[in-house]
């Protein structure tokens, strides 16, 4: 797991692609910014760099035109948000994975409820 100075370093290669991929969803061009999250997911799964892989997955769920998939990535953006420890953590105001959290919990309320899921995987439940 990244340390929270890796985690938040602007010029890391992942937040390099997370804004690259912000900047395509706001152009519209959502179709490239999910590959390039997509890629960003595929990169920070491999070292076990859960921070970045919340804010992909987070991205993806949001993205998500299947109810299905947005609550999958939804719920796996929650479970990587309740990976990440660090010392910003216990700060919930300032840690961006604390309001994706938030997001990602309100998102996956709202897709379960429209797919009629009632199941909540234990794993998002723990603190």
């Amino acid at each position: 797991m990244p340390h929270a100075e890796v985690m938040h370093d602007e010029d890391h290669d992942l937040m390099k692609l997370i804004r690259k991929a912000g900047r395509l969803h706001e152009e519209g061009r959502d179709s490239d910014a999910q590959a390039v999250y997509l890629d960003v997911w595929k990169q920070a799964d491999k070292p076990e760099d859960d921070y970045h892989a919340c804010m992909a997955a987070h991205m993806l769920g949001v993205m998500e035109t299947s109810l299905d998939e947005k609550l999958r990535w939804h719920v796996e953006s929650l479970e990587r948000a309740n990976r990440v420890q660090d010392r910003r953590r216990q700060r919930a105001s300032t840690h961006r994975s604390t309001g994706i959290l938030a997001t990602s919990t309100d998102n996956s309320a709202t897709a379960t409820r429209r797919s009629g899921t009632t199941a909540w995987p234990a794993s998002t439940l723990e603190s």
